[in-house]
């Protein structure tokens, strides 16, 4: 973690405004192994502003939470839904409601996924409703991905476990992929139609 100084009214201040760079392990969206290096932004879901939906995000999810755990597993998934989202997954497609918004049902358009990936979103949930304060994040790798749609266990959800990550727990926003050199790229984020 590197500290950088932020200057607020002409004072240094250097708390907030922090930077990650961590290593990810784990299945990536093309269904191969890979360890990537990447650039996370805590700064700015520390005060800047609220993650918003298609933005990938660095978190400890919900199963280490609590009970006396360390809390040191990370995850990184794209945000799927905001508080006061309704997502509905219907034959392989992600659906988005959001009555506040003005957002009737529609599919996401998730051009971000693979073409192994594209329309095989699957799940023993089929409609999960954001709670105030929370975020509901699914990998790329839809097929394999330990995600909000198994409440990131392997034996999936139950009454002890939850889909939803509380904004507290989400270190902050993945922007670069920074190593291996030929992998260096920003991290795609957004839906079309910025919906």
């Amino acid at each position: 973690m590197c500290n950088t100084l932020n200057f607020v009214d002409g004072q240094c201040q250097k708390e907030r405004c922090r930077t990650l760079v961590d290593k990810i392990k784990g299945t990536n969206k093309y269904g191969s192994e890979s360890c990537e290096t990447i650039f996370v932004n805590e700064a700015v879901y520390s005060f800047l502003r609220d993650p918003k939906r298609g933005e990938i995000v660095v978190f400890v999810p919900p199963t280490e939470i609590g009970n006396g755990k360390m809390m040191k597993k990370k995850y990184i998934k794209r945000v799927i839904g905001v508080p006061g989202d309704i997502v509905e997954i219907e034959n392989g497609k992600v659906y988005l409601t959001n009555e506040a918004e003005g957002i009737e049902r529609q599919e996401l358009p998730e051009s971000y996924l693979s073409a192994k990936n594209e329309g095989r979103t699957s799940t023993t949930k089929a409609k999960f409703e954001v709670p105030e304060g929370e975020y509901l994040c699914f990998g790329d790798n839809r097929i394999e991905s330990l995600d909000a749609r198994r409440c990131y266990e392997p034996q999936g959800c139950d009454e002890n476990n939850t889909a939803f990550v509380p904004k507290k727990y989400i270190k902050g926003r993945a922007q670069v992929v920074v190593w291996p050199p030929k992998q260096w790229r920003g991290a795609r984020t957004g839906f079309r139609n910025g919906k």
